[in-house]
């Protein structure tokens, strides 16, 4: 604040031509720290509420944003997935193009949900019989990425209770559980199939028809967070379809023969 005293020094200093400066310092006053006009620097600082206010902004966007980013991961896997089961369309028409149409044989154990063998006792099933011939030799394509996501499931690539090299090895994979004379395939039995039976209808699938059959520590569970499944047909379109009335009524429990051979015949139609 300016008080009359310094005006007086101010004053005087213009009319005798003295420098305000020394005019000052001559009457015992404070001294003047010139500043610029120019100067418009100003200090700022974040108040408590005004952080918070910010924070909470953030977390507002943050909780719009990641249901999106969760969508467009899943949508990923289910992509990748896809691509994998038109590898297997490859390899496996290139089978049956040596094979006089046949499909590489399936064998099941006593579940009727267990045609994802590729291997028994060492001997080469199913989708283990184009990796053992060579027609299909990178082993991440026997495998679901969405299986491979869940630290709980059985069917993953090279896990302790599904290792790769074994002598008993699951795909996630699984070849239809098909009929002969209108009879689901029994178990123990070579099931020989035939490619040109089945242009429109699935031949193989990642939906496990079983959700939380237990293993040792490990889970037969229904992959893509049990929204659909990806198919394969006979034609080698590979499609992505939510799951039906029966495919989405599934226990722990394994189905009988008939109904898992059910399971199949809707997923033909979705």
């Amino acid at each position: 604040m300016t008080t009359p005293h310094a005006c007086r020094v101010a004053r005087s200093a213009e009319v005798t031509g003295v420098s305000l400066q020394h005019a000052i310092r001559a009457a015992g006053l404070a001294p003047v720290t010139p500043v610029s006009p120019c100067d418009t620097r100003r200090t700022y600082s974040f108040t408590l509420i005004e952080l918070l206010v910010v924070i909470a902004i953030i977390a507002i966007l943050a909780s719009m944003l990641m249901p999106a980013l969760r969508g467009a991961q899943e949508h990923a896997v289910r992509v990748s997935c896809m691509n994998n089961l038109r590898q297997v369309a490859i390899a496996t028409t290139s089978y049956a193009d040596e094979w006089n149409d046949s499909l590489p044989p399936v064998w099941r154990t006593a579940s009727s949900f267990t045609t994802y063998w590729m291997r028994v006792t060492g001997v080469p099933c199913g989708l283990g019989l184009l990796e053992s011939q060579k027609y299909l030799t990178e082993a991440a394509a026997f495998y679901c990425p969405a299986q491979e996501r869940n630290a709980l499931a059985l069917l993953r690539y090279n896990i302790a209770e599904n290792p790769w090299a074994a002598a008993d090895c699951r795909s996630s994979y699984r070849a239809r559980l098909f009929r002969t004379s209108g009879v689901p395939l029994k178990a123990a039995v070579w099931g020989n199939w035939r490619l040109k039976d089945y242009p429109r209808l699935v031949i193989f699938t990642d939906y496990t028809g079983v959700d939380g059959y237990a293993v040792g520590t490990r889970y037969i569970m229904i992959p893509h967070q049990r929204q659909g499944c990806n198919r394969l047909f006979g034609d080698g379109a590979a499609a992505w379809t939510p799951l039906g009335p029966k495919t989405r009524n599934v226990t722990a429990a394994a189905p009988p023969d008939e109904t898992q051979a059910q399971y199949f015949e809707e997923l033909d139609q979705l």
